[in-house]
């Protein structure tokens, strides 16, 4: 028996390092799925080198078999009543290896939480929030919320919106949809795939709501600011050369 169990000891622990060993080559790849996978691989087999101590040290005291399964199975459920958050994050782990909806250096919301992925563990997610600060969220808790990955975009949409003087004509207001619309559809940062939206959206108090929808080229948010800030004021100065006269659009403006 303390053979057995010097050797179960000595495999245990051979085990751990040959498995640290890997893991450390594992963050080295662009992805996590190695890591997850080797810490995975490494639990199980741990787990099946105590089972099979468990058995062999039945075999020398000639315990019957059922004995020693119903011990386990006794044993084993207590262990997942004790454990049932790690057993659940485990799991969690095998659901985000099997469905890879982010990897490292994903810009992705979760949940109400948007940040970049920094890590994916045995146990847990990290990401660094809009707030440069390090969020840990239990992978059982990521797979159970909706997993929005920003990275996965080819494309970021932009809304916006200018208001025209009420005494603006309706031929002037074609015209400017129509030259607008050209514009959008031609221009080589836009996504004209994807959905362009121009027009008149309503006629309010202070003026007449003229309002934008189309997509920029970037999967990034610097390129998009410097894209939406190029195409909006040419859009702006579009306006202005065709006589409408823009309103400037304040809080109290819609009150």
């Amino acid at each position: 028996m303390d053979t057995v169990i010097g050797i179960t000891w000595i495999l245990y622990n051979l085990i751990s390092i040959m498995f640290s060993m890997l893991q450390i080559h594992a963050r080295k790849t662009s992805t996590d799925v190695d890591e997850i996978i080797i810490s995975l691989l490494g639990s199980i087999l741990r787990i099946l080198l105590i089972a099979a101590a468990l058995f062999i040290i039945a075999e020398i005291f000639h315990i019957p078999y059922k004995t020693v399964l119903a011990g386990l199975g006794i044993g084993g459920l207590a262990f997942a009543i004790a454990a049932k958050n790690t057993i659940a994050n485990f799991f969690g782990s095998a659901i985000i290896i099997a469905d890879r909806p982010f990897k490292t250096g994903d810009r992705i919301k979760i949940g109400d939480d948007i940040g970049v992925i920094i890590n994916v563990g045995i146990r847990s997610t990290k990401i660094r929030t809009t707030f440069d600060t390090v969020l840990t969220i239990p992978n059982n808790m990521v797979t159970q919320k909706m997993i929005d990955n920003y990275s996965a975009r080819d494309a970021m949409r932009v809304d916006t919106q200018f208001l025209f003087d009420l005494d603006t004509p309706k031929t002037l207001l074609d015209e400017i949809d129509q030259k607008v619309s050209a514009f959008l559809h031609t221009h080589p940062d836009i996504d004209n795939e994807k959905v362009i939206l121009t027009g008149v959206n309503d006629y309010t108090l202070r003026g007449i709501l003229f309002e934008l929808r189309f997509f920029v080229k970037a999967q990034k948010e610097a390129l998009y600011s410097d894209m939406r800030h190029k195409i909006v004021t040419d859009i702006a100065d579009m306006i202005r050369k065709s006589g409408i006269k823009l309103i400037t659009i304040t809080h109290e403006t819609f009150l």
